[in-house]
């Protein structure tokens, strides 16, 4: 092995073992230990566990509802009501509300968080409302 390559396999493990190391810390949403789906589409026993695989993985996964005792969380089945208390997301989509967000973040798989309260100041042109 060159000598280049060997400097960045060892940077490569570096970084690795680094991150690796790194503590999560504690979780932040007390002792509710309720199971929950997550917006990546599975199920953590609870919020806490949820937070841990977030910071584990490095992605952003959000709970998107509080779990059945059966629910495999595979479906997005969140009904929300009508009404109109707008919110703004990450995205810069405004959603009809906090809900609706929650919703979508399922359906996308992805972490929709929300950025303010109210609408988006720039919105995309296809919104979600």
């Amino acid at each position: 092995m060159k000598s280049c390559e060997m400097r960045i396999v060892l940077l490569l493990v570096f970084v690795i073992f680094t991150e690796a190391s790194l503590p999560c810390g504690p979780c932040s949403h007390g002792n509710d230990k309720r199971a929950v789906c997550g917006s990546d589409g599975r199920r953590y026993s609870d919020f806490c566990a949820l937070q841990k695989v977030s910071c584990l993985k490095g992605i952003p996964i959000m709970a998107v509802k509080v779990a059945a005792d059966d629910e495999l969380c595979t479906d997005c089945n969140i009904y929300c009501g009508p009404s109109h208390q707008p919110v703004c997301g990450i995205d810069n989509r405004t959603y009809m509300n906090e809900c609706v967000l929650r919703f979508m973040a399922c359906r996308s798989r992805k972490a929709i968080f929300i950025r303010h309260y109210g609408r988006c100041i720039y919105t995309s042109p296809r919104r979600n409302s």
